[in-house]
This record gives structure tokens, C-alpha cells and sequence, in this order.
């Protein structure tokens, strides 16, 4: 399980070097004092600084399923979420569902951020109740504006994807 996590966050990280050239060279900027910078239209992706630790929270509506929560705290891992949300960019209102999923960003200074995440497989996030997707279709080749396969973000989170996804 361990090599497989590992393995995902390498190809992720593989992946948006190739997609985002100079992603992984960029640091932060030194005049970033929140973890996230904001603009007249809201949250800016591009400005969100490296977190320490994420935990993702899963609470099922149905009644029946037991919430559940996964942390992470890999440095390879982080650093994966991280290009990962940072790369995203805004969209319309998907159809997906934000009622049961959320990812909880812990920064150095103590400070949180809070991200919505979609009920189904959509590559989005929601912050501050602007959308965005974390793999556009111009980076993947996709004719939709997802692909509409979340596991690359679940699968940063040990215990997160069912065995065998």
C-alpha cells in the first residue's frame, strides 16, 4: 500500500512538472502572509503556500456508512496535493453534489483552510463558493472540463481509495 501511495504521488508529481513547466522550481513568494492570497473575484489557487498536514473528511449522507477521516503528513504526499490544488483553475457550477466531502489544509503558522470537495468522481474543489478544477481539459486532453477521476487527489491519503482502486 505504501509503494503504491508512493508511487502515485511520483507520477503525480511527474505529471504536473510536465503540465506546469517550472511548478516544481517555483517557491512561494516571499510576500505571501496567508496561506492563500485573494483577489476582487476571491480565493487565487496559484498563491496557495505548502501545507504541513491535510485531512480529509468524508461524512456519507446516507445514514447507514460511518464518517471517515484520513490524514496526511508525507512530505512527497503533501508536496503532490499541493501542486495539485494550486494548479487549479476556476470553472463554472459543476453538477456535482458538495454535501459530504471536505479537505481541511493545515498551514506552518497555525492557520486552516477549508476546501469543499464533490460527492461523485469530479476533479473539482470549492473555496470561499468559487469551483475549480484541478485537471482542466487542456492539461489532460479530455473534451470535458474533468476527467471526472478524483483518485488522484484520494489516492494521496492512506486508506482513502477502496483496495484494488
Amino acid at each position: 500500500m505504501r509503494t503504491t501511495r508512493r508511487a502515485l504521488a511520483l507520477a503525480l508529481t511527474l505529471l504536473l512538472s510536465l503540465a506546469l513547466p517550472g511548478a516544481l522550481a517555483a517557491a512561494p513568494s516571499p510576500d505571501i502572509q496567508a496561506p492563500v492570497k485573494w483577489s476582487a473575484d476571491g480565493f487565487l489557487p496559484r498563491t496557495l503556500e505548502a501545507p504541513v498536514s491535510a485531512r480529509l473528511d468524508i461524512r456519507p449522507a446516507d445514514g447507514e456508512t460511518a464518517p471517515a477521516a484520513f490524514e496526511l503528513t508525507d512530505p512527497e504526499g503533501l508536496r503532490s496535493l499541493h501542486l495539485l490544488l494550486k494548479s487549479a483553475e476556476r470553472t463554472g457550477e459543476p453538477s456535482c453534489s458538495f454535501a459530504e466531502r471536505s479537505l481541511t489544509l493545515s498551514f506552518r503558522d497555525g492557520r486552516t483552510l477549508w476546501l469543499e470537495l464533490p460527492d461523485d468522481a469530479c476533479t473539482y474543489y470549492r473555496a470561499e463558493g468559487a469551483v475549480f478544477s484541478y485537471v482542466p481539459a487542456e492539461r489532460c486532453g479530455a473534451e470535458e472540463k474533468s476527467l471526472g477521476d478524483n483518485r488522484l487527489l484520494y489516492g494521496l491519503f492512506p486508506g482513502a481509495l477502496p483496495p484494488g482502486e
